[in-house]
């Protein structure tokens, strides 16, 4: 039978909601999901703990030069490999190499190659196409390299190289981050080679350049390579042209044309599109290397522009050719195509499918006039040069609707490519008479270096989920340059662009739709090499003066506290030090004699599972790697023991450290575990009507009552199990016990925390000091409240995140001021909270009290995971200072000299006692500590839009419950 008379039920029951608003928090807002699909696409975990590079600092100075300014990984006297994020090197002569004034180490992850699967991750990646089309870009760079390898093009009727005048390797550089992101690496480490020792010469020659060619497709390239490689030459290279070409931006009242990279000298009438749509390399390139110059500079193009439209067109449509010298546009021509810059006629599906080539003309004329053909071709426009614009607004429009129809009309004209343009020799020609079923080729000499950049990267993005450069944390450039999103740039500069020249900005969804950044990491797939670890692939960057952006990590708002992330990786140290020595692999330690400690008969080595996030996190990659590996070869044999368990902590602790390890560090053999876990634990949920609290894993047979928080928050691992196995009996037998569908998860939610409202929230008679009582239905509301009640403010407060209403945050912050100010800890003596408090609501007397059988204090999580989220969430510096009064007391009072930390008794004297109980709960490392660590890290540190936490604070890619996983083939 099930109990519910007790009045701890109501506490059991917030612990029901706190599960409640985990596993279904976004399915309120469909702008934030993740899930892991398959073991190729785990997450990257940001942990950008400080750690100090110790020894050998005259062996790196004399591997820095030796160098030659190229990043470096080194190793410290402990064993742990960090890269150099930012380098001093001197300029040389033919590169003007500025890369930053410090030397900075951050850890390199063992695990750099993982991938990040981001947001509405319920397209599946088409694997078939994705092969075609990267055998196809293999077979375009093929006839690049052969025949042209360094120049601006592959001319395909002679099988040479073309570079008219002033030769930049047009097509090596533009094709750069399309090498990357398909995973040809070997391709991709030739060409970046020959940049970095060849490019800066180029730079220098005689002769003007297009300023818009070269800004999108060389200065572009440079970046996104870059970006995606963190190979520190690319971004001297960025920041040596971006210099030259910056200087040509003021030479009249709006741009010309060509710019000398010599001597900034212009020439030549520009388009409208040629100066407004560089504005994202020159601001990504400020980004970059903390020099405003070149984001002034074109926020000053802008600005011009912006008066223009003011004064002139205020409907925001603009003519196409500028007067630079008077710097007015010249009245005529309004169109969407060249010089507009979006070519949208190019979106309509007849240009395809009226073809008998099933290849789309470069100009086509419609009948507005009678009910004759919708469309003419011109034979002089019958032409096609594999242009990518409809590709992109395919994958984009695929991305955003999720319709199948998107993704047949690609390979309708993937086919047609390949039918008609792919040349025997290598490469791919332009064609002629794209009317005909059979069309001519050699239409240009040229295989022009956007096919390679645009074309064929937007068919492979068309054809993979959209956890690859997703659009809601990249943009591209107009030559399809992945870029991160910026804060300040995109809300400023987007908006303006977007309404200057909307011919532009209108066809890259990805900055629209990307206002509001979210979380930011970019996805390599299809490499041979994927889980290797080499110097292209690892994600690096060079840290400015000013700021910290990883390449792969969009801008936080919040900043790291150093100080205090290595006070708490140092707690987790003495903690899991003492406990490696006296209790590895047991279940918990006994501080007071330091001996192991743990379930008679049935050790499950609780302290170790449930550590295995948090020693990850902060970046303890020896211990952890030790703990991964004991858990491999011993955990198994510790399930088939005759003792039950509970299915309560074993499925929080066990099975969800289990999978949140697994998440972060991708060892199969983890998973493994789970699932053999997971089934033993499931036996037991069909045994009677509601989960009894107790299971046999070898039988799974049941015993004892439970309480209906055991078997209402145990969702999120058995989904999430399933998610990842595909096996569906975890999700459906787990749905069952809840008798709703994922859909009202939300009415549940608002309706339990309008009770709590209405029913539990009581005040004290002097100070109106807001608490949770517990709810007796015969004799009312008690003004007891428990410390773990102080999960709840987190709860609210990530609830309103999630669309609930401002009342729901009022709440969590006289809330979490009970738990730390008013009672909990600050009005303690030893500044720790208590078990319980009651408060006074009679009358005007002190307003609390604490009994001398409840003073004593555990190291519990729950004000510090309320604090955590409080502080994310309202970006208040309260939550983090009441943090560290909570922190320090903990070293003061709990710490051991031999290792561990205790709980304490009589915490309302000034000095607790030790030893109030032998164990240190497994919760303190795996929970507090983490929290803890958490609470002094910025937002993207476990992004809280990204992750949800267990109730043992394992923390889960977010998941759309309602989509369950689809079942294992026959």
């Amino acid at each position: 039978m099930i109990k519910l008379s007790a009045p701890i039920e109501w506490l059991l029951a917030l612990g029901s909601l706190w599960c409640v608003v985990n596993v279904m928090v976004l399915d309120w807002r469909d702008d934030r999901v993740d899930v892991v699909p398959t073991q190729q696409s785990r997450p990257i975990l940001r942990r950008p703990h400080p750690v100090q590079f110790r020894g050998q600092s005259a062996d790196l100075n004399a591997s820095i030069g030796a160098n030659d300014g190229a990043v470096l990984a080194a190793s410290n006297d402990e064993g742990n490999t960090y890269l150099i994020d930012t380098i001093e090197t001197s300029a040389t002569p033919d590169e003007s190499v500025e890369i930053a004034n410090a030397i900075d180490i951050a850890p390199l992850s063992p695990w750099s190659n993982t991938s990040d699967s981001t947001r509405h991750a319920t397209l599946l990646n088409d694997t078939a196409m994705q092969t075609d089309v990267v055998a196809a870009m293999e077979w375009a760079w093929k006839g690049y390299r052969t025949y042209a390898f360094g120049h601006d093009w592959l001319n395909v009727v002679t099988m040479a190289d073309q570079g008219e005048g002033h030769d930049m390797a047009l097509s090596l550089v533009d094709s750069l981050d399309t090498l990357f992101l398909l995973g040809l690496m070997d391709e991709f480490n030739e060409a970046a080679d020959w940049a970095e020792a060849n490019m800066p010469a180029r730079h220098t020659q005689p002769g003007r350049v297009s300023l818009f060619e070269t800004t999108i497709r060389n200065l572009g390239g440079y970046l996104s390579a870059y970006h995606l490689s963190g190979r520190p030459k690319l971004l001297a290279l960025a920041k040596d042209l971006g210099t030259r070409l910056c200087r040509g931006l003021d030479k009249s009242a709006l741009p010309q044309s060509l710019v000398s990279l010599v001597d900034g000298s212009t020439s030549d009438a520009s388009y409208l599109a040629e100066f407004t749509t560089i504005q994202l390399e020159f601001k990504y390139l400020s980004t970059l290397t903390g020099d405003s110059t070149y984001a002034n500079a074109v926020e000053t193009i802008m600005n011009k522009v912006a008066r223009i439209v003011d004064a002139t067109y205020p409907n925001g449509i603009l003519p196409v050719i500028a007067d630079s010298y008077s710097g007015r546009l010249q009245h005529g021509q309004i169109k969407l195509g060249a010089g507009g810059d979006s070519y949208y006629e190019y979106l309509l599906k007849q240009m395809y499918n009226q073809m008998a080539s099933n290849l789309a003309p470069e100009i086509a004329y419609f009948n507005t006039v009678d009910d004759s053909n919708d469309i003419q071709v011109h034979a002089s426009d019958a032409f096609n040069i594999l242009r990518p614009e409809t590709v992109e607004s395919l994958m984009v429009l695929y991305r955003v609707t999720r319709d199948e129809t998107y993704r047949e009309w690609g390979k309708v004209i993937f086919r047609a490519f390949e039918q008609h343009c792919r040349l025997p020799q290598g490469g791919y020609s332009s064609v002629n008479h794209v009317d005909s079923p059979a069309p001519s080729k050699f239409f240009r000499r040229e295989m022009e270096s956007f096919f390679m950049a645009e074309t064929l990267k937007y068919f492979y993005l068309l054809f993979s989920d959209e956890s690859v450069v997703p659009l809601d944390q990249f943009v591209f450039n107009t030559e399809a340059h992945p870029f991160p999103i910026q804060y300040q740039w995109v809300l400023v500069a987007g908006a303006i662009c977007c309404f200057l020249n909307v011919m532009y900005l209108a066809s890259k969804y990805g900055m629209l739709e990307g206002l509001l950044p979210k979380n930011k990491a970019l996805r390599r797939v299809n490499a041979a090499d994927a889980n290797a670890r080499d110097a292209t692939a690892t994600s690096r960057r060079v840290v400015t003066p000013s700021e910290t952006l990883h390449p792969l990590i969009a801008m936080p708002t919040l900043t790291n506290d150093t100080n205090m992330q290595r006070q708490v990786t140092a707690a987790m140290s003495w903690a899991w030090g003492a406990y490696r020595k006296h209790a590895f692999g047991f279940d918990s330690l006994n501080v007071k004699d330091m001996v192991k400690d743990g379930l008679p008969g049935h050790d499950m080595a609780i302290s170790l599972v449930d550590s295995l996030d948090s020693l990850y996190i902060m970046g303890l990659q020896d211990e952890f790697n030790e703990a991964v590996d004991w858990a491999e070869s011993n955990l198994a044999a510790r399930f088939p023991l005759p003792p039950r368990v509970s299915i309560f902590e074993t499925t929080i602790r066990n099975l969800g450290g289990l999978l949140s390890a697994y998440t972060l560090c991708g060892r199969p053999a983890l998973l493994t575990l789970a699932d053999d876990l997971g089934a033993r634990l499931h036996r037991g949920l069909n045994e009677t009507a509601l989960p009894l609290s107790l299971v046999s894993l070898v039988d799974g047979s049941t015993s004892d009552s439970s309480y209906v928080a055991e078997f209402t928050t145990i969702q999120l691992e058995f989904k999430y199990l399933a998610q990842l196995t595909g096996k569906t009996e975890y999700h459906d037998t787990v749905e069952l016990l809840m008798d709703k569908k994922a859909t009202k998860y939300k009415d549940m939610y608002i309706n339990a925390v309008n009770g709590i409202m209405t029913t539990l929230v009581g005040r004290t008679k002097k100070s109106n000091w807001l608490f949770l009582g517990e709810l007796d239905t015969a004799r009312g509301l008690s003004p007891k409240m428990d410390h773990l009640v102080c999960f709840v403010p987190g709860m609210l407060a990530l609830g309103y995140v999630n669309g609930m209403p401002r009342s729901h945050l009022t709440l969590a912050q006289e809330l979490v001021h009970t738990c730390f100010q008013v009672c909990m800890y600050n009005q303690m003596g030893s500044k720790m909270a208590p078990e319980i408090a009651y408060f006074n609501t009679a009358t005007t007397a002190d307003d609390i009290q604490v009994h001398p059988q409840d003073a004593f204090n555990i190291l519990r999580p729950e004000t510090v995971e309320s604090l955590m989220i409080m502080y994310r969430v309202t970006k208040n510096e309260t939550y983090r200072a009441w943090g560290k009064v909570i922190f320090d007391a903990f070293e003061r009072n709990a710490r051991l000299d031999s290792g561990g930390y205790s709980s304490v008794g009589n915490v309302d004297r000034t000095s607790a006692t030790k030893f109030f109980r032998p164990t240190m709960d497994s919760f303190f490392m795996a929970e507090t500590l983490k929290y803890f660590y958490l609470l002094f890290s910025d937002e993207e540190t476990i992004p809280l839009y990204k992750y949800v936490f267990n109730t043992e604070a394992h923390p889960f890619p977010i998941q759309r419950d309602q989509q369950q996983p689809q079942a294992r083939p026959n």
